[in-house]
């Protein structure tokens, strides 16, 4: 059984995000870049962090998931079934100003999904 690609689902997704970006410049500029983008970054990317001194791999996995999870959630390509793998990760951290115990559940959630167990 070959191991699931961190990677993978990101070609899919990209033609959709580019498809519908130029209708949704004008919120992008006014709403998401100022408001939604930091706080989106703030919560899922120390989750990330909590990778780098344990599973390197994961936490190449955890950035794209970021950064895919924070694109905005109006454009019709952002769907479940983008990126599935990552957002049982890092999805439910995202967009939330506050949250308790991420690293936890993370780690949790990685060990789930590991092809060791």
């Amino acid at each position: 059984m070959s191991r699931y690609s961190n990677y993978d689902d990101i070609p899919a997704c990209l033609p959709a995000y580019l498809t519908y970006l130029p209708a949704y410049l004008p919120y992008l500029a006014s709403t998401y870049l100022p408001t939604y983008l930091p706080v989106c970054l703030s919560t899922c990317l120390p989750t990330c962090l909590v990778y780098l001194f344990t599973y390197l791999s994961a936490y190449l996995a955890c950035l794209p998931a970021c950064l895919f999870t924070c694109l905005p959630a109006y454009l019709p390509a952002y769907q479940p079934a983008c990126l599935p793998r990552y957002r049982l990760i890092v999805g439910q951290f995202a967009g939330r100003a506050t949250y308790t115990g991420p690293e936890r559940i993370a780690r949790r959630k990685m060990q789930q999904l590991s092809p060791e167990n």
